[in-house]
Formats: C-alpha cells, sequence, structure tokens
C-alpha cells in the first residue's frame, strides 16, 4: 500500500472516530423510539387476555355457547401470537441496537484505552469493560422493563375503570413496591460501593502477584503473598455477604408483598362480586391486570443494580471519549524530513506538584543524532516520551518539521516515527507481525529489510519458526536482549525518518551491541534523525552532539568530541556539579 493510500485510510479512520459517539447516539435514539413503539402495542395487546377471561365468565358461562367460545379462543390466541412476535422484535432490535453500538465504538474505545495505558494508568482497559457492560445492558430482557413501566398507569386506569376501589387497591400496592425499591438502593448503596472498590484492589494484587511470580518465588515470598492475599479476599467475602443479606432480604420482602397483593385483590374482587358491584368475569380481569401494572415494578426492583451499574459505565465511556484530543488539522502533512524542535517543554506528572522536565529547549536537525545522558530521574525517558507523543506535555512545545506535535495525526507521524522503549514490550503474534507493526499484507522483503538493519536477521532464522515464530503468552519465550533486537528492528521497519531509542543496549550482549552501532551507523547513512539514551561511550561514539540532563533541566549541550572529554567516562555526569542550562543545536 502506498504512503498516501495510507494517509488518505488514517484519515478517514479519524473521521470515524472523532463522529463515532454522535453517530452511536443517533442510532441508538432512532432505535429507542422504534421499541416505545412496539412496547406500547405490546402493552396494549396484554389487554386480549383480561378480555378474554371477561367475556368467558360474563357471556360464555351464561350462555353456553361454544361458538362464541371457539371464537373468542381463536381471537385471543392470535392476539397472543402477535404480542409474542412483537416481544421478541423488540428483544431483537435491542439486541442489535447493542451490538451496533459496541461496533461503533470499539475502536474510539481503543483508541483512549491506549492513550491511557501510554500514560500509565493501570485501569486503562476499564473502558473496553464498561463498553461491554453497556452492550450487555442494551440487549437484556430487563430493558424492556424500562418501557413497559410507562404503560403501568394505564393499566391502572382499566382497573379503576372496572371499580375505583381495585384501582386505589393497585395504587397502593405500586406505591409499597416503590417504597421497597428505594429501600432496596439505599441498603446496598454503600455495601455495593465499598465491595466495588474491595473487588478492584484484590484484582490489582493479584495481576501485582502474578506479574511478579518469579522474584516471589525466588526470595521465599510465597507464605507472605498467600497471607497478605486471604486477609484481602476474607475482607472481601466480608462484603460480599453484607451486600448480599441485604438485597436477598429486601428481595424476599418484595416477593411476599407481590403474592400478598395479589391475593388481596383476588379476595378484594370476591367481596365486590359478592356484593354484586362488579362481575365475576371483572374480578379475574382486575386481577390479570394489577399482575401485569406490578409486573414492571416488580422488575425495576431486581434489575436497578445492573442499569445503574450500566449507566455508570456509560457516563465513563462518555467522559472518557470526549477526552481524546483529536488534532484540529484535518490535511494530512507531507512525511517529515526529521527535523526536531523543543521549545521549553515542562512535564508535570497528573496528580504531582514537581515537575519532571522545567523548561527544557533544544534544536536537531534532519540526519543528525542526539544522545541525552544524565543521573536515574534526571527526565531522561520522560523526554523521549513526550517527544515520540506518547505523552503530552503541560506546557512548551515540540515540533517535527515545524508542525507542532499535536498537528500530526498519531497513524501518519507514527509511521515516519521508530521508537523503541526502555521496557521492550512485544505482542502477541508471530515476530514477522510484530516487526511489521501489525500492518496488514506487508511486504516480505520491508521486514526482513527491517530486521537486517536491526543485526537479528541471523537470529531470527536460528529460532524454531524463524519469522513466522509465535511469541507472547503460550508462545516461544524471548530473552530480554531478542526481544530488544526484534523491538530495534520493528522501530526501523518502513524507513523511518526519525529514530528515538530509550537505552536500546540495556540488555544487550557484546554481539547485541555491536549490531546496534551498526545499525545507528546504517541509520546514519540513510539520512535519519536519530534520539537516544545511553551512558555507554560505545554508543555516545555514534552520535553527533550530546546533552546532559540534571533534574529536569539541560545541564550541558555540545559537540560529541567536546563533551566525551569533558568527564572521564559518561557515568561520571552523575558526579558533576550544577552548570547553567544550555541549548542544543544542529
Amino acid at each position: 500500500m502506498s504512503n498516501s493510500a495510507k494517509s488518505a485510510l488514517t484519515h478517514k479512520s479519524a473521521l470515524t472516530h472523532k463522529s463515532a459517539l454522535t453517530q452511536t447516539r443517533r442510532v441508538l435514539k432512532t432505535a429507542l423510539v422504534a421499541v416505545a413503539g412496539f412496547s406500547i402495542i405490546v402493552n396494549l395487546l396484554v389487554l386480549a387476555l383480561p378480555l378474554y377471561s371477561l367475556q368467558i365468565f360474563d357471556r360464555v358461562l351464561s350462555s353456553r355457547s361454544i361458538e362464541t367460545l371457539l371464537a373468542l379462543t381463536v381471537v385471543t390466541i392470535g392476539l397472543l401470537a402477535l404480542q409474542a412476535a412483537l416481544d421478541h422484535v423488540r428483544g431483537s432490535v435491542l439486541r442489535r441496537v447493542a451490538l451496533r453500538v459496541e461496533t461503533s465504538l470499539t475502536g474510539p474505545v481503543l483508541r483512549a484505552s491506549l492513550d491511557d495505558g501510554s500514560r500509565g494508568n493501570p485501569h486503562a482497559d476499564s473502558g473496553l469493560r464498561d463498553l461491554r457492560e453497556v452492550r450487555t445492558a442494551i440487549a437484556s430482557p430487563s430493558l424492556s422493563a424500562l418501557f413497559d413501566l410507562p404503560m403501568t398507569p394505564f393499566f391502572v386506569l382499566v382497573v379503576f375503570l372496572i371499580h375505583p376501589i381495585l384501582g386505589v387497591f393497585v395504587i397502593a400496592a405500586i406505591a409499597l413496591l416503590a417504597v421497597l425499591t428505594g429501600t432496596h438502593v439505599l441498603a446496598a448503596r454503600r455495601p455495593q460501593d465499598d465491595d466495588a472498590r474491595a473487588a478492584l484492589k484484590a484484582g490489582e494484587a493479584v495481576q501485582d502477584y502474578v506479574r511478579h511470580a518469579e522474584a516471589i518465588q525466588a526470595l521465599g515470598m510465597g507464605d507472605a503473598v498467600e497471607r497478605r492475599w486471604r486477609g484481602q479476599n476474607t475482607r472481601l467475602l466480608a462484603l460480599d455477604a453484607i451486600l448480599a443479606g441485604r438485597v436477598g432480604a429486601v428481595l424476599s420482602l418484595t416477593k411476599f408483598v407481590r403474592m400478598a397483593v395479589q391475593v388481596g385483590i383476588t379476595g378484594l374482587g370476591a367481596s365486590l362480586a359478592l356484593d354484586g358491584a362488579i362481575t365475576p368475569g371483572a374480578m379475574i380481569a382486575s386481577s390479570l391486570l394489577m399482575s401485569r401494572a406490578l409486573a414492571p415494578v416488580e422488575q425495576a426492583v431486581g434489575g436497578w443494580k445492573s442499569w445503574t451499574s450500566a449507566a455508570a459505565a456509560a457516563r465513563r465511556l462518555i467522559a472518557g471519549l470526549r477526552g481524546v484530543e483529536e488534532p484540529a488539522n484535518v490535511v494530512t502533512l507531507p512525511a517529515p524530513k526529521g527535523n526536531v524542535e523543543v521549545t521549553d517543554l515542562v512535564y508535570r506528572p497528573p496528580g504531582a506538584e514537581d515537575a519532571v522536565l522545567r523548561g527544557v529547549s533544544l534544536r536537531l536537525a534532519a540526519g543528525h543524532s542526539l544522545a541525552i545522558v544524565g543521573p536515574s530521574g534526571s527526565g531522561k525517558s520522560t523526554l523521549m516520551r513526550l517527544i515520540a507523543g506518547v505523552w503530552s506535555a503541560s506546557s512548551g512545545e515540540i515540533r517535527i518539521d515545524g508542525a507542532e506535535l499535536g498537528q500530526w495525526k498519531r497513524g501518519s507521524l507514527g509511521r515516519h516515527v521508530g521508537y523503541l522503549p526502555q521496557s521492550v514490550q512485544l505482542l502477541s503474534g508471530t515476530i514477522a507481525e510484530n516487526i511489521s507493526r501489525l500492518e496488514e499484507n506487508p511486504d516480505s522483503a520491508d521486514i526482513i529489510a527491517a530486521a537486517r538493519a536491526a543485526g537479528v536477521h541471523e537470529l531470527i532464522l536460528r529460532l524454531p519458526q524463524g519469522y513466522g515464530t509465535v511469541i507472547g503468552e503460550g508462545g516461544y519465550q524471548l530473552s530480554g536482549g531478542q526481544k530488544q533486537r526484534i523491538g530495534l528492528a520493528r522501530a526501523l521497519y518502513g524507513d523511518p525518518r526519525l529514530v528515538i531509542l530509550d537505552e536500546p543496549n540495556s540488555n544487550l550482549d557484546p554481539e547485541g551491541e555491536a549490531a546496534l552501532i551498526d545499525a545507528l551507523q546504517t541509520c546514519r547513512e540513510a539520512g535519519r534523525t536519530i534520539i537516544l539514551v545511553s551512558h555507554r561511550p560505545a554508543l555516545l561514539r555514534s552520535v553527533d552532539w550530546i546533552v546532559v540532563l540534571r533534574d529536569g533541566l539541560i545541564e550541558r549541550a555540545g559537540a560529541r568530541n567536546e563533551l566525551m572529554r569533558s568527564f572521564a567516562t559518561p557515568e561520571d555526569v552523575s558526579q558533576q556539579g550544577s552548570a547553567p542550562a544550555a541549548r542544543a543545536a544542529g
């Protein structure tokens, strides 16, 4: 696929993401209006059974007419069949729109989750869970009760028409169930919130234990971890028991009240029938109508938890999607040459008082290379993430070929950037898929060229299935050095003009480091701009400029030979005294 075609595809995708929430709302609104229409017809057809009972008791039994009985039965069965069919259609519409909602929002929500994940948010995947919860709630049959609830006054009115005393009884029963519903909500609200927080903490703890299983086993921490987990899990189970006890008590009381009022209206109707105020058929009809009037209220008692949870998930989704910033520029910029300009860059982590970077400025011309050195915690990796567009600066600006970073569409710029993070994570799939950045129908020659440029082609050929070796969960386990070298090949895939490498030799053996130095030389010969973090002299000799960071400020900056002479080894940077901030230019 050509670069212009890829850019057009990315542009179309960005527009789709921008309008996905609006389109989903429009589709959902249309579907819900249709469901409301079906619900009105379905609830009107509910009258078929009470009317059938009324006619049977008041006309058929007195006239002893088999023809009337047969006609009423056939018509009623037909109406009930129509009701069932429309009810099925209503459910089908809800299931289809639920699927449409998830299909439309999956892409944007995943993008938002990736943005959150790149900023270090441990709950970045919650957006996809929220989306599934919303889809499940929309497709749930219990949602139909919300559309049946507005028809409750209609059934109450019909009961009033049969006899006012019966109508008042039904209203009292509905009020009692409403009070029980409110009691249900109040009784479970705090235990539910506490239970949710405890479950979240327990889940995070398990993930943390599994992630550090190697250290836990090697250091003999298994018993301590088990003891701590038992304490956390015991508290969680206690909260579950409290919540289940309160909810169960209210549900049992609600069920009792529901059956009691059914007995009550039957007895009241029989009393009125004995006094001649209503007919026996009206007594049966009123009982059926009350049952229908109370059904949505009773379903609300049982379904409020899932509905409120889904509503909260929907609010989080909307807030998350609104928080995703997209470039205001609708024009796809041309492929960059690699000029980088950083001006007064400040980065303050969310919730932190102190800034990690405090007014960093530097310039690097296309085709030149820069090494960033400094003690731990000086802001080196933060600066790399900001230049790569992984994080957003608190203030200041970063420009690539004169365009501020926010003007570039992420997918468009990303194809021209080779980024190797300090902690290399490869995706589940084949090595070829990882190197090609999961590109659809990649050219094998480009994959091999990137592997050769990273000096990892021969290493890959020695793996069980070569480029087709599956890695990740359940696949072939690579060493840290192998991951780093394949990650370098991924960074060099597609002829990137800007190569950003954060500690690219942290896990490499001498052979891997020699291959890395050759890769850097190849990048320089190809005119690529290189920015790397390293302290090893062998790599520093491969760059044109060096910047020394300390406490979020540029302490020194200059040509490679000039700065390497100023300290015996790069590690000595941490022992140097403070100096005025400088600007690197190339």
